[in-house]
C-alpha cells in the first residue's frame, strides 16, 4: 500500500510540473509576441492581471507567474518596438530590423531554458514554493 502512495505522489508531482513548464512557456510566449503590437511592459499590464488570477486554480504559486512574465518583459529580444534602447541601438544602422530578428530568436529560447532552471532548480534551493500548498 506504502509503494502505491509513493507511485501516486511521484506521477501527481510529474503532472504539477508539466503544468507548471506549460504555464511558464505560455505566459513567456504570449509577452513576446504581443511584443509585436506594442511595448513589453504594456504586453505585461495587460496580460499579468490574467494570468495571476489564473494561476491558483492550476495550483501554481502567483510568483511563479509574476517572475516569468516580468523577466520576459525586461528582455525584448525580437522586436524593435519591445523596448527604447532597441530603438536607439537601431538608429546607430548597425543592423536591419531582419538581422535584428534573426538574432532574438536563439536569445529568446536560451531566455526560456534560464527561467526555467530558475523557477526548478534555484527557487526550490532558496526555499520558495513553485506550487500552491494545499
Amino acid at each position: 500500500m506504502n509503494i502505491m502512495v509513493t507511485k501516486a505522489k511521484m506521477i501527481t508531482a510529474k503532472i504539477t510540473t508539466k503544468i507548471i513548464v506549460k504555464i511558464c512557456i505560455i505566459v513567456t510566449m504570449t509577452t513576446v509576441i504581443s511584443g509585436l503590437f506594442c511595448n513589453h511592459v504594456l504586453a505585461i499590464a495587460i496580460s499579468l492581471p490574467v494570468a495571476l488570477v489564473i494561476a491558483p486554480y492550476l495550483g501554481v504559486s502567483g510568483e511563479v507567474i509574476l517572475y516569468a512574465a516580468l523577466v520576459t518583459a525586461g528582455m525584448p529580444f525580437l522586436f524593435l518596438v519591445g523596448a527604447a534602447p532597441n530603438a536607439i541601438a537601431y538608429d546607430s544602422k548597425q543592423f536591419t530590423p531582419g538581422e535584428f530578428f534573426m538574432h532574438g530568436i536563439p536569445t529568446s529560447m536560451i531566455l526560456m531554458v534560464v527561467i526555467g532552471l530558475a523557477v526548478y532548480v534555484i527557487w526550490p534551493m532558496m526555499g520558495m514554493p513553485i506550487t500552491l500548498i494545499k
